[in-house]
């Protein structure tokens, strides 16, 4: 929840929202379940954050700039993001964020072992012609711990989308993002391409079959021991 009021200068808000670099990430977040990863490497670059304050405006029908700050009520999350987004007049979308914030490095009893910051840089571009809508996004940034080294982390995103007149979509999406610390080894956090057909009833309510071929499972195990592998899902959405 969050409220705001709209000025001739531009539109403010209060709550949990979204911060500025999202209208940048999502020029690629077209996958009907695994994309939108390049949002979440920080918390002022992310979706739905708590005590965030955003400004808004359209300038000359063709710029779109955000920005937002993280108020936190804990310690150590602060942040702040800025992004823009430029409309040409033939159907390419050139976006640019920037995002910062402090944080803290929980072990798993919630304990504080480590204290930081983060910054993240993240570009984008979306063009559509007719019923075609293809993007990609690119993003990096380091995360700066006060008493361990550091780390690089990066993302890239690719997708398109076709629609049907008959209310019929299919999607495509290649995405991976990557951890590489100051000392060690790289780790590959996602590495898959998504196949999506979907069918719109009507505006709100949609089915869709969704397919994620993860190429990580040759060699991929998480922290519980489970491989990577590919996934199915059959799903039913309804939007109020």
């Amino acid at each position: 929840m969050y409220a705001g009021i709209g000025t001739q200068f531009g539109d403010f808000s209060f709550g949990k929202q979204d911060t500025a670099g999202v209208q940048i990430s999502q020029m690629s977040d077209d996958g009907q379940i695994w994309t939108g990863d390049q949002k979440k490497f920080i918390a002022a670059g992310d979706e739905q954050v708590n005590n965030t304050i955003a400004y808004s405006n359209v300038f000359a029908d063709a710029f779109s700039l955000k920005a937002s700050v993280i108020a936190s009520d804990e310690k150590n999350e602060n942040g702040y993001g800025i992004s823009g987004i430029y409309a040409t007049p033939f159907g390419l979308d050139i976006g640019l964020g920037y995002a910062q914030n402090d944080f803290r490095d929980l072990d798993n009893g919630g304990n504080v072992v480590d204290t930081g910051t983060a910054d993240q840089f993240i570009g984008g571009l979306s063009y559509s012609i007719a019923s075609l809508t293809l993007g990609g996004t690119y993003t990096q940034g380091t995360y700066k711990f006060d008493n361990s080294l550091n780390e690089d982390f990066s993302g890239v995103e690719l997708s398109g989308t076709y629609k049907f007149d008959n209310g019929f979509r299919i999607m495509a999406a290649y995405a991976k993002q990557e951890l590489k610390p100051e000392s060690g080894d790289k780790e590959v956090l996602n590495d898959f391409v998504e196949l999506t057909g979907q069918y719109h009833f009507n505006k709100s309510l949609r089915t869709y079959l969704s397919y994620k071929i993860d190429n990580r499972k040759a060699e991929y195990v998480d922290n519980n021991g489970n491989a990577a592998d590919d996934t199915l899902r059959l799903g039913l959405r309804y939007d109020f």
